[in-house]
This record gives C-alpha cells, structure tokens and sequence, in this order.
C-alpha cells in the first residue's frame, strides 16, 4: 500500500490510498532439451532496475550458468544443456531464477533422446 497525494492552487489537495496486488510468478514448460546440446530459454527481467539472477537445475543431466545479469525490462536467454546419463535416457528437471526478495521463477525441463 501507499499514499498518493496530489494538490494544485486552483483545486486543492487530494489523498488517497493505492492498494496494488500481484501474484507470484506462474511455472511454465516443459522446455524440451536436446541430448549433448543446448536449449535458450528466454527470461525477462520483469524489474524497473537491472538485476542479477542466479540460476540453479535439480538434476545432474541438465546445467545452466550460475547467474545471468539483466538490465532493467530485458530478455536474456539462458543456455540449458542436456547430457544425457546413458545413451537414449530421457530426464526431468526444474530451472529455478532466483532474484532477492521475491519467489523463484520455475521453468520445468525434458531432455529427450
């Protein structure tokens, strides 16, 4: 919440009180990924300030770069590789961009053979 004030010789003041609501941010994917290359998955820095974010995989058959710097209102990519544990093997995972202070960005992945 906050307080808008506005005022001016000829009408006078005014206050009142801003509300805003927002929600977290939505998952999206699955991203498909193919074995031994990389897959850019496009994210955009939603703030009015540039901002670093730090990128983490929950499976070892995925990789990301630990961080991906972005102005404010960019898009980026982040390169996601796929390696396979065997030969022809098909893994799942989540991507999750982290930023200070907010929730994590969660992008669903699938390596295919």
């Amino acid at each position: 919440t906050g307080t808008l004030h506005v005022s001016s010789p000829t009408a006078g003041s005014y206050t009142c009180t801003l509300v805003g609501l927002s929600e977290p941010p939505r998952a999206r994917g699955p991203f498909v990924c193919a074995p031994n290359a990389k897959t850019d998955i496009a994210f955009r820095n939603p703030f009015l300030r540039a901002a670093e974010f730090t990128c983490a995989v929950d499976t070892d058959a995925f990789s990301v770069p630990p961080t991906l710097a972005l102005d404010s209102r960019k898009t980026g990519k982040i390169p996601v590789a796929f390696t396979p544990q065997a030969p022809g093997a098909r893994a799942t995972g989540k991507l999750l961009v982290a930023a200070p202070g907010v929730r994590p960005w969660v992008l669903y992945l699938q390596g295919s053979a």
